[in-house]
């Protein structure tokens, strides 16, 4: 059930728009299933004073939410986690190029360019997963900025990352020990709070005294 509000004109440029979805699956012509229990997406034209021109605010709550098997065992090879996530939320401000309109639907999309996070909350089994920041988007089209993450059962978190690839195997002592070290001044053995830095196209956790090196930046658009 949506709805959606457009912009008076025959650009049809978005205003506002509202989906909820419940039991919902879908299956991929390769025979890939995803599904959902219940879920929120919702958009609008960014109203803040200092936002980019072509700026939306996104919202996004699911629970219940099961990948493709392939996606999950790509992400989870060590089998650590349950078919579905809890609970996963999103509440950001996207900025792009331009704005969404129907010359954007009927020919090239307008290419992100920054995203302001304000929340990001991921849990999935035992992984507890908080962040926000502020990213932009590179001339090579890779995230550039920082991200605070807090996570809960972080050696559960990076077991997960290294067997899924996002951590590379030979780094992984670095940051596991730099993530232990984290985690030992804020006084907790599970949890840790510590920024995820992206520049030049790569990803770093700044730990006191050094930056320790994870892998490749994600890259949010093509350029």
């Amino acid at each position: 059930r949506g709805s959606v509000a457009f912009e008076p004109g025959l650009a049809l440029a978005l205003n506002r728009s509202t989906v909820e979805i419940e039991a919902m699956t879908i299956t991929g012509e390769a025979n890939w299933t995803a599904s959902l229990d219940r879920a929120v997406l919702a958009t609008r034209r960014a109203a803040q004073e200092d936002a980019p021109a072509n700026a939306y605010d996104f919202s996004f709550v699911a629970a219940g939410l099961a990948l493709p098997e392939e996606w999950a065992e790509r992400v989870d090879r060590a089998g650590m986690l349950p078919r579905a996530m809890e609970a996963a939320e999103i509440d950001a401000t996207l900025a792009f190029d331009r704005r969404w309109d129907r010359a954007a639907v009927e020919d090239e999309p307008p290419a992100l360019e920054a995203v302001t996070l304000r929340d990001l909350r991921l849990s999935w089994g035992r992984l507890d997963l908080r962040g926000r920041g502020e990213i932009a988007v590179d001339a090579e089209g890779y995230a550039e900025g920082e991200l605070d993450l807090r996570v809960q059962n972080w050696r559960d978190a990076l077991e997960v990352a290294v067997e899924g690839g996002l951590v590379g195997a030979d780094v992984a002592g670095a940051v596991e020990a730099a993530l232990g070290f984290v985690a030992q001044l804020g006084g907790s053995g599970n949890a840790i709070e510590v920024p995820l830095v992206f520049a030049d196209g790569r990803t770093m956790i700044r730990a006191p005294f050094a930056s320790v090196p994870v892998g490749e930046a994600p890259r949010l658009a093509r350029r």
